[in-house]
């Protein structure tokens, strides 16, 4: 998995660039992307690439993000317990993006839906 962020990091590092000799070496550009969409990030599992996704998401700025999906894993997290330092990280990160402009949006999975509403949790704070 880590080898495809790296892998779309160098690719998007060109999308939209033109010529490479247009800038100078010294001189950091910065591609800002009008919307990013991530996916299933199961956040509580051993599996979750938290410390990919922040690299990602620190090379890829953008005006909206669209977090579809089953981003935290609550089935998982209910089975095992598993929550460490870098899916805080992760949760933070998405959060700064948020007060810092970025229009943020979660359409959570059906499954997650289904949970709140059989547990009388409210999902009227996300916007979708």
């Amino acid at each position: 998995m880590r080898t495809d962020f790296d892998a779309m990091g160098s690719w998007g590092d060109q999308l939209g660039r033109g010529d490479a000799d247009e800038h100078d070496d010294d001189e950091a550009v910065i591609q800002r992307y009008r919307s990013v969409f991530i996916s299933d990030l199961h956040l509580g599992t051993p599996g979750c690439q938290a410390g990919a996704l922040l690299d990602f998401l620190k090379a890829h700025p953008s005006e909206y993000l669209y977090l579809v999906g089953d981003i935290v894993d609550g089935w998982q997290l209910r089975r095992n317990w598993y929550w460490p330092q870098a899916h805080n990280d992760v949760v933070q990160k998405l959060l700064r993006r948020g007060r810092k402009g970025c229009q943020v949006c979660m359409c959570p999975a059906i499954t997650m839906s289904l949970h709140a509403a059989l547990s009388g949790t409210s999902l009227a704070a996300l916007k979708c």
